[in-house]
């Protein structure tokens, strides 16, 4: 007996994209450095009643006359949004590139949360204070503290993100920040600096994220 198999004829699978949730975007921001490089800013907001994660997007780099310069897929510091948070995504394009830039953005990811996630840990962030050194205003130190509210999980990582507004509420900073966990002793007090790659800072907000 003689098995034909069509191989020829197969088509492949193609595993299907999920819709993003619904989220309120803005076009990405970009800066120039001082070696001839950008870094990008693309922020979301997080509107809905539940938090969402996987938050990515296709930030692309144009000339003024819309030739493609080089594009990249941007992600956000913490795989965490909660509800009614903001957090930009942040992508680095290696030099040179041209001074005149034309960035353009598009939402890729953004997928739900399901309440009482075993995936995160519930903590919540104190700050004591923030201060913006002069007298450029391009630098602030937040000062404060971490409390996990379960403390018989064990904890894998502790992530801490500031991102610094300047006074037309546009990001022009972003600083992560890593706890040791394996030494852990709570409250845990923290000590974040962030740099502006432009104006004068404005605010900081800071955002949590903890693991088991």
């Amino acid at each position: 007996t003689q098995l034909i198999i069509p191989i020829g004829e197969e088509k492949p699978a193609v595993l299907p994209t999920p819709t993003p949730e619904t989220i309120q975007w803005f076009d990405p921001l970009c800066y120039i450095t001082g070696e001839g490089g950008a870094w990008c800013f693309l922020l979301v907001e997080n509107n809905n009643l539940y938090a969402i994660e996987t938050v990515s997007a296709q930030i692309g780099l144009f000339t003024s006359e819309g030739e493609s310069i080089s594009g990249k897929i941007a992600i956000t510091p913490l795989n965490l949004i909660p509800a009614g948070s903001r957090i930009p995504v942040v992508s680095f394009f290696l030099p040179p590139l041209p001074v005149d830039i034309d960035p353009r953005g598009n939402l890729l990811t953004a997928l739900k949360v399901q309440p009482d996630d075993p995936r995160y840990l519930n903590a919540s962030v104190s700050i004591h204070e923030v201060e913006i050194y002069s007298p450029d205003g391009k630098q602030a130190t937040v000062t404060g503290e971490l409390q996990i509210q379960d403390l018989t999980l064990s904890v894998s990582s502790i992530w801490l993100v500031a991102v610094a507004y300047d006074d037309e509420d546009k990001v022009v900073g972003v600083r992560k920040w890593e706890a040791d966990s394996d030494n852990l002793v709570l409250p845990i007090t923290f000590d974040i600096t962030v740099y502006s790659l432009y104006s004068p800072i404005e605010q900081v907000e800071v955002f949590v994220e903890v693991r088991p």
